[in-house]
């Protein structure tokens, strides 16, 4: 039985409209299908993976509780009422992950639409909930409110690189969240994660196609060393050559051999950013470079 099937059981509408146009288990479902593909991409591990699947889930499930509906000028704080509503069903509804990580849901459920809160700030964030005039679930959150006093705790429990994939987690899954809720192509935003096929050919035909137009020929004696260069197993590299010399082409190879996430190149004039984006976009298609 899915997680979608045990909140039908427990008497929540999943074709109930919370995003416009669009139905929670619609809603769902894309985020799952965008956030799955991104950390495919990256090579999660499947059990990483089914905790982000299992967030995109329940990151909403404040909006299917019958206090909220999509048309309310104000409307109570989904992501606390949500949360709220998790830590209650929890315990009974047949999750297999353990107390931790479901207290963490929890706590991801309830920071889906802001910065990551620490503890003083998530129990304003509760307060403030609390004192919203407009018609709750929950008149109290004690749930979220204990949850405050277990978060240190909890995190401290766990170690470095576990901390960060949480982060990434949710990371992903407000990506996601946003992808669906914005009506965003999945496959435009997908493709800034994955590399083009041929990347490092279309890096060299580029670069021997700029070279010729600019100077009329190819130096393949300069290309080989700036291949050279471009290899090297350095984490740093310090590269001063004059004016014309092809610290762009090198730069470019740089990133075709090493094919980071992202990269940022910093320059000092407005000029010097246009022929900047100008040559790269020569080579590159468009979609991949940022002004």
């Amino acid at each position: 039985m899915s997680f979608l099937d045990k909140i039908r059981e427990k008497g929540l509408d999943l074709s109930k409209e919370t995003h416009p146009g669009k139905s929670y288990e619609e809603h769902v479902k894309e985020c799952r299908e965008v956030a799955e593909e991104i950390m495919r991409i990256y090579n999660y591990p499947r059990n990483l993976i089914e905790l982000a699947l299992l967030f995109c889930d329940v990151h909403d499930i404040g909006k299917l509780l019958h206090t909220w509906h999509i048309s309310q000028k104000r409307r109570p704080l989904h992501s606390i009422e949500g949360a709220e509503w998790f830590m209650y069903v929890k315990e009974n509804i047949g999750l297999s992950i353990n107390q931790a990580y479901q207290e963490l849901i929890a706590y991801m459920i309830a920071s889906h639409h802001s910065p990551l809160y620490v503890p003083t700030k998530f129990m304003d964030i509760v307060s403030r909930a609390e004192k919203m005039s407009t018609k709750r679930y929950f008149i109290e959150y004690r749930k979220c409110k204990g949850l405050v006093n277990k978060i240190n705790g909890l995190l401290r429990s766990l170690d470095k690189e576990v901390r960060h994939n949480l982060a990434d987690v949710l990371g992903i899954v407000k990506m996601a969240d946003l992808v669906s809720a914005k009506g965003l192509s999945k496959n435009e935003i997908l493709t800034n994660y994955m590399w083009l096929e041929g990347f490092e050919e279309r890096t060299d035909k580029g670069i021997f196609e700029r070279a010729c137009d600019k100077r009329g020929a190819f130096d393949q004696i300069k290309f080989e060393r700036q291949k050279m260069i471009a290899s090297s197993e350095d984490k740093h590299l310090l590269v001063a050559a004059p004016t014309g010399w092809g610290k762009t082409a090198l730069a470019l190879l740089r990133v075709a051999l090493k094919k980071p996430v992202k990269v940022f190149y910093i320059l000092p004039t407005i000029t010097a950013i246009k022929d900047f984006y100008e040559s790269f976009t020569k080579i590159l298609d468009k979609n991949y470079v940022g002004e």
